[in-house]
C-alpha cells in the first residue's frame, strides 16, 4: 500500500485538549507520514510516524505524493475501504509473494485444484488482515455442506497452491477429470435425496388432509 501523508489543516476543531497537543506538536500545513488508520463509526484516530499516541483525524487531510510529478494527491480516506473497514470492498489489488500484481473481485470464479467451483462473496477489513497485508477472500462453494470458506493468509504465503482459477488468475493444476466427475455424482444424489423427501412430504400433506372426493 502506498505511503498515507496527514496534513495539518485544522486547529479550531476537536476538544480544546486535542487542540493544544496538536499546536505544540505540528506545523500548521505540514505533511506527516501515517502509520495507521483507526476509524470508528463516529470517530478516527491516526497515528502518524514518530509521533507517540493518536490523534483525532479532524485536524488533519489526507494525500497521497506523486513521486514522479511531485504533487500532492487529496484523497478520501472515509471513501476507501483500504482504510474505512465499513465499506465493503468490491475488490482487492496486491503483489503476490511471486512478485505478480493481481486483482480479485466479488463474483471471481474460485476453482481448487481437487474440484471445488465455489465464487468470492467478499473481503474482509479486519485489522489482523491489515497488519498481515493480505484481504481474506470469503467463498461461497456450490456444496450444501461445505459453506463458506477463505482464502487465507497462509494460502497467499503458499502463493495460492490449493487454487487451479481464482478470477482471472491460473495458480495451481487443473483438477483431475475424476474429481469434476464425483462433484456431479454428489450434487445428483443431493437432488435425488432432494426429490425422495418432496414425495414423502406430499404424502404427509395427503395424509393430514385428505381430498374430499
Amino acid at each position: 500500500m502506498k505511503q498515507l501523508y496527514a496534513k495539518y489543516v485544522n486547529d479550531n476543531a476537536g476538544r480544546e485538549d486535542e487542540r493544544e497537543e496538536v499546536k505544540e506538536l505540528f506545523i500548521f500545513h505540514q505533511f506527516y507520514p501515517v502509520e495507521k488508520i483507526d476509524m470508528g463509526q463516529s470517530h478516527t484516530n491516526v497515528t502518524l510516524k514518530g509521533f507517540k499516541g493518536v490523534f483525532n483525524s479532524v485536524f488533519f487531510e489526507f494525500f497521497f505524493y506523486d513521486t514522479q510529478t511531485g504533487i500532492w494527491i487529496p484523497h478520501d480516506i472515509f471513501a476507501d475501504p483500504d482504510y474505512n473497514p465499513y465499506i465493503k470492498r468490491k475488490e482487492y489489488t496486491f503483489t503476490g509473494k511471486d512478485g505478480v500484481e493481481r486483482t480479485f473481485k466479488v463474483n471471481d470464479v474460485v476453482i481448487t485444484t481437487y474440484g471445488l467451483l465455489g465464487r468470492i462473496e467478499s473481503f474482509c477489513t479486519c485489522t489482523e488482515c491489515e497488519r498481515r497485508g493480505f484481504y481474506e477472500p470469503s467463498i461461497k462453494y456450490f456444496r450444501d455442506n461445505f459453506g463458506n470458506d477463505y482464502i487465507t493468509n497462509y494460502e497467499y504465503e503458499d502463493n495460492f497452491t490449493g487454487y487451479y482459477k481464482i478470477g482471472n488468475n491460473i495458480f495451481g493444476d487443473k483438477p483431475s477429470k475424476e474429481d469434476v466427475q464425483s462433484r456431479i455424482e454428489e450434487n445428483a444424489k443431493k437432488i435425488e435425496k432432494a426429490e425422495n423427501n418432496i414425495k414423502e412430504y406430499k404424502r404427509l400433506l395427503e395424509f393430514l388432509y385428505p381430498v374430499e372426493k
